[in-house]
């Protein structure tokens, strides 16, 4: 995430405005395309960590691989055959002619690499399930590194769009690629795919058992971070959907940080709902809700600095205070979503939080376009806290619902 802040930083200075929201939407398709995953990624990974040593870890990862290679082939020839009977003005408001087709052509190119990207990702999700984390870190930051070179050329070289994205999007792909081979190596795994698959094939019961509640907590993940700078650029305009989303990062990155100290917490969660313990259970649960205390002393400091940090950070005006207040709101708001969803997950409840966001997800399009009428990106940002309320609410339900059955039917059998 630290990362993407620093590209945004570069590019912002490389592109003009509407090359420039070319680029973050291009970009921001990373999430939309774990849908394309299938939750094959999560269910494997939690697959191999109990056969670590067995054949079955060698046959569901290369059946997953070939799973996954089929979905993406098919994805990219279906987005393909759409691509050019699809009114791209609707979408891309304010861009005619040549700026249409180069904005068309910059989100193809960022569907058609991330969908790539998720059968080569496995190598990573292997390295989790072996505890090998120091080579998760190491291609991550390398990744990092990689992706600022890219926009580093873009700038210094005075690349084009497509041009500094190719580049943006090769690297990508290069890394994930090597981090798959030195995975497939470290196992001698390279050459059992054949036998693998055979074998494979006759047990992929556990796929359509364990992949559908992932993929639906993904879908459901994918679209709210994904959709709000495309309803931006589809009610404004390109340039203001770049602006948007660039905040919206800013964001997404203060919540990344709340999600990564509430990764141990779902693992104490897990353990409390193994044992029933309800009394730990919601110990835990204070002490998460507890932390997020934090964020009402962080976001003031960001709704009354961020417009001077933003100016600086992008190398250019802005004065949107009212977005950076409502999206703080929102922010807050989705912090308590993460903590009641993390705790459903730990309670084996996926489902629940995946039917906690379904309303607030059919919602968000007709709220965004009925106040984005008028509102510009402020609507968008308006219909996120109302979204983000509703499923708010929701989890909590569930969660009681999860407290009052799930950590006391121990006892009552």
């Amino acid at each position: 995430m630290a990362s993407s802040i620093l590209v945004i930083a570069i590019v912002a200075r490389a592109l003009d405005p509407v090359d420039f929201g070319f680029w973050v939407l291009a970009t921001s398709l990373s999430s939309f395309a774990i849908c394309f995953d299938l939750g094959i990624g999560n269910a494997l990974r939690n697959r191999i960590g109990i056969r670590l040593e067995s054949n079955e870890a060698m046959t569901s990862f290369w059946l997953s691989f070939v799973v996954l290679v089929m979905v993406a082939a098919i994805a990219i020839t279906v987005a393909a055959m759409l691509k050019e009977g699809f009114d791209w003005s609707l979408l891309l408001k304010g861009a005619n002619g040549s700026d249409l087709e180069r904005g068309a052509a910059a989100i193809a190119l960022g569907f058609t690499c991330y969908i790539i990207l998720q059968p080569i990702l496995l190598g990573m999700k292997g390295f989790y399930s072996y505890q090998e984390a120091r080579l998760n870190s190491l291609f991550e930051t390398t990744q990092a590194c990689l992706m600022l070179m890219a926009a580093a050329i873009t700038l210094y070289a005075d690349l084009s769009l497509l041009g500094g994205l190719t580049l943006y999007f090769g690297l990508i792909l290069v890394n994930s690629a090597v981090s798959l081979f030195v995975f497939v190596q470290l196992r001698g795994w390279a050459h059992g795919i054949t036998p693998a698959l055979c074998d494979g094939l006759r047990s992929a019961k556990w796929i359509l058992k364990s992949a559908p509640p992932f993929c639906l907590l993904q879908i459901a993940s994918a679209f709210i971070v994904t959709l709000p700078p495309f309803l931006v650029s589809m009610l404004t305009g390109v340039d203001d959907a770049g602006i948007f989303r660039a905040v919206f990062v800013g964001f997404l990155a203060i919540l990344a940080l709340q999600a990564a100290y509430m990764m141990p917490i779902w693992t104490a969660f897990s353990l409390a709902y193994h044992d029933r313990d309800r009394a730990k259970a919601m110990a835990l649960l204070r002490s998460g809700l507890f932390r997020n205390l934090l964020l009402l002393l962080i976001l003031p400091v960001v709704v009354l600095a961020g417009a001077d940090v933003i100016e600086i950070w992008m190398g250019r005006p802005f004065d949107d205070t009212q977005l950076l207040l409502t999206l703080s709101a929102w922010c807050i708001l989705s912090a308590y979503i993460t903590v009641l969803s993390v705790f459903l997950n730990g309670a084996n409840r996926q489902l629940f939080s995946f039917y906690a966001a379904v309303p607030g997800l059919l919602l968000l399009v007709p709220l965004s376009v009925w106040a984005g009428e008028d509102q510009s990106a402020l609507g968008v940002s308006i219909a996120l806290i109302v979204t983000a309320i509703l499923t708010l609410c929701l989890h909590t339900v569930f969660v009681v619902y999860t407290l009052k059955t799930a950590f006391t039917s121990a006892v009552t059998r």
